[in-house]
């Protein structure tokens, strides 16, 4: 089974109303495509789906830690995942145009995929910068760095 089958709702057979939908989201998730190092994640994530007769409305929100290497001496770094997100799905004809915050699905769709909106959420919650406090970072790469620059030393990758 697909690991991103797990996030699929079949939202035709669904009735009026606000409907919920838990999942955790582990390093697997992350696999299938390169994220730049991930090596593990631990997310809560939730979803109200708000169904009406004209659209449904979905209300994301993810909770966790996601382990990422350091941008200083990359080690394994733990950041903390506090994630929103609201999308409006609309039916038409007209086939899938997507903005940020609305998506339309065609008419003969049962089944909305909501893997890439949650993988988006959680990697726009990142900071720019994700480095370990001060005193923090593995001693020896530091030093290494340290070295390399104050002495213009270079290193043969042999």
């Amino acid at each position: 089974m697909n690991t991103y089958d797990t996030y699929v709702i079949l939202f035709r057979g669904l009735s009026v109303g606000d409907h919920n939908f838990h999942w955790t989201v582990d390093g697997k998730f992350f696999e299938k495509e390169d994220y730049s190092g991930i090596t593990g994640a631990d997310i809560s994530v939730d979803l109200v789906l708000e169904k009406t007769e004209k659209h449904m409305k979905l209300n994301f929100d993810a909770y966790g830690e996601l382990i990422i290497p350091c941008d200083r001496c990359l080690a394994p770094l733990s950041v903390d995942i506090d994630a929103q997100r609201s999308l409006i799905i609309k039916e038409s004809e007209e086939g899938e145009i997507d903005d940020d915050d609305m998506v339309v699905v065609s008419r003969s769709e049962h089944q909305l995929q909501t893997a890439p909106w949650i993988r988006e959420m959680i990697l726009l919650s990142l900071p720019m910068k994700n480095v370990h406090d001060k005193g923090d970072c593995d001693a020896e790469m530091i030093k290494k760095l340290e070295d390399m620059s104050n002495g213009g030393e270079t290193i043969s990758f042999e």
